[in-house]
């Protein structure tokens, strides 16, 4: 195991990478690092592979903690590449991997027994990802391979090679070494035509494209070219170096490192023309640096031949992530509150800025900063979001951490995926109400719904009492609520109960049917005249239809309504009585109350 006592070396330039020193980070491994991706959400989340014990490190925290997750025993690995944090390719001396989990368990998706080394970067453009095929083949044949979802299947390229040594891509267009060779694409790699006129005089060792028509190239004996237009002119750059190349990254159109054998690193902010400056390090002075990736220009890791891995930026301000609080479980569509618990542990954080991801989805409109000034300590960001998944399930958080808006690029720390900050997202049932509705006085109207949950109805507004039941015996236009209670979601929908413009106008209620409840000894209960000497059954209800009042055998007098519900005063208003008599007859009529 290689670990690296952390030696900084910071450099007095301009350059985006050159201002930053590099630090040593522990690899747990002493084999040759032959490749390192990290993933582009997050940013934080890497692999490397190497090349003799096809090891499989990997990080979520930027690098700070390494672990080795897989080995593909007796197998030689070549290249590895990351998409998300989940999604994985390895290519190995006669195969192709695929890793769903972030590079614990690997799927066998393509074995070529004809060949006998896999070699050059596995490129991704337009959602294409290229493996080329280097070294000896036992037939002659394709020798670039490509994958249009994400390495679950693999074809070739019409076009056959030799051997193809490294391939890079700019949207549709681009170009790789075969043997000698330079050819280039147009239309993302479905042809490819050879390049004459090379000037170069060493062995192309690798190359990196970054637009439509620039590229630049690497080889032995520290030859470095470029072209700007596609190949048709060259111009040579004397980067200072005799040393063997081997690798060569842009993290954008400008910032580029430059790897090679004894520890040659080189560093340039000016594009591929340069000029290029050594950049120096802790690391050993006789590996040969073999993998390189470069992020958005200001983020980098090396690795060598020796098992080391350097990063850059180095750190003088330190957050380790602590916690996600949130809810366990939430139903689509809900807004909710949560807490990122985080510690600075090193330096000022001056406004440090988070991102959080929920199902890869971005759930603090970019980054969500705190503002204020943090010395060593434990902090609190309080934060609210509305979630967007559509499908039933258990979802993962990731958040990271970046010391302002400013550098959002330089991610100080890492906190999800294998964490158990989840939530579990329940999917919407159904609810559907009748509407609108229409009656005429006198009317019991049936609100009526639809769909998945239990039922629960209110009248204009669901801060309000509950209805007691469904059935409502309206006088004006009304709009009631119906809210559909499926555990963890609640869905409404509204209901428009109208006066029917085909009745018959209302009456005011008679004389009769109207009493004053205030004491005053004078027409103080309600009075039905026509129920006397009757068995009977009388139901009062209030204007929503809730039934406040029932008698058996009203009589007027020891059995009557003296305008109370729940031995309280009712309000002044209009109400409604349905009265069961002579064992077949009803009748239904308004009361009024007085006060």
């Amino acid at each position: 195991m290689k670990y690296l006592i952390t030696t900084l070396f910071c450099l007095l330039l301009t350059l985006s990478y050159g201002q930053f020193c590099w630090d040593s980070q522990n690899s747990t491994t002493n084999d040759i690092i032959i490749d390192i991706d990290f993933a582009p959400t997050g940013n934080l989340v890497g692999i490397y592979g190497s090349l003799f014990n096809g090891q499989i490190g990997r990080t979520n925290d930027g690098g700070d903690t390494w672990s080795i997750v897989h080995s593909f025993t007796g197998e030689y690995l070549s290249q590895v590449y990351i998409d998300d944090a989940f999604n994985c390719i390895a290519a190995t001396e006669t195969k192709i991997y695929k890793s769903t989990d972030g590079g614990i368990n690997w799927a066998l998706k393509y074995n070529n027994p004809n060949s006998i080394f896999w070699t050059g970067a596995i490129e991704e453009s337009n959602g294409r990802i290229f493996c080329g095929k280097g070294g000896f083949s036992i037939n002659s044949g394709n020798h670039l391979y490509y994958s249009d979802d994400v390495g679950e299947t693999w074809d070739s390229v019409s076009t056959i090679f030799d051997q193809v040594r490294d391939v890079s891509f700019h949207n549709n267009y681009g170009v790789l070494i075969s043997s000698g060779d330079l050819f280039v694409s147009s239309d993302l790699g479905d042809s490819w035509t050879v390049l004459t006129g090379l000037p170069h005089s060493h062995l192309i060792t690798e190359l990196e494209m970054l637009s439509a028509t620039d590229f630049i190239t690497v080889g032995k004996n520290g030859e470095v070219y470029y072209t700007q237009d596609f190949g048709s002119t060259w111009t040579n750059v004397n980067i200072g170096t005799t040393e063997d190349l081997k690798v060569v990254e842009f993290g954008n159109g400008t910032n580029g490192i430059i790897g090679g054998n004894n520890g040659t690193l080189y560093m340039t902010n000016d594009g591929i023309a340069g000029p290029w400056t050594v950049s120096p390090h802790g690391g050993s002075s006789t590996a040969n640096y073999l993998a390189i990736h470069a992020h958005t220009g200001t983020y980098a890791w090396a690795g060598n031949s020796e098992g080391e891995i350097l990063t850059a930026p180095c750190q003088d301000v330190a957050i380790d992530i602590l916690d996600l609080i949130g809810p366990d479980s939430l139903c689509q569509d809900d807004s909710y509150n949560y807490t990122i618990k985080y510690e600075v542990t090193q330096g000022i954080a001056e406004n440090p800025a988070f991102q959080v991801l929920l199902n890869a989805s971005n759930i603090s409109s970019g980054y969500a900063e705190d503002i204020g000034v943090f010395g060593p300590g434990i902090y609190n960001l309080d934060l609210s979001s509305t979630l967007n998944i559509s499908t039933e399930g258990t979802y993962g958080y990731i958040v990271t951490a970046t010391p302002n808006l400013n550098e959002t690029s330089t991610l100080l720390d890492y906190y999800g995926l294998n964490e158990t900050e989840n939530v579990f997202v329940k999917e919407k049932g159904t609810l559907s109400a009748e509407s609108p509705l229409y009656f005429c006085p006198e009317d019991e109207v049936n609100l009526q719904a639809s769909g998945d949950g239990l039922f629960i109805w209110y009248l204009e507004d669901t801060s309000s009492t509950p209805l007691s039941n469904s059935s409502v015996f309206p006088i004006e236009d009304l709009i009631y609520i119906v809210e559909a209670d499926q555990g963890l979601c609640k869905l409404y929908d509204t209901v428009m109960v109208n006066l029917d413009p085909n009745c018959v106008t209302i009456q005011l209620p008679a004389a009769a049917y109207a009493f004053s409840p205030n004491g005053d000894g004078v027409n103080d209960v309600f009075v039905i005249d026509y129920l006397e000497d009757t068995e009977n059954q009388v139901y009062i209800y209030n204007r929503w239809g809730d039934l406040i009042a029932g008698f058996a055998n009203y009589d007027n007098d020891n059995v009557v309504w003296d305008g109370t519900y729940n031995s309280k005063v009712v309000p002044a208003g209009t109400y409604y009585f349905i009265s069961e008599y002579n064992q077949n007859q009803k009748h239904q009529a308004w009361i009024q109350v007085v006060r």
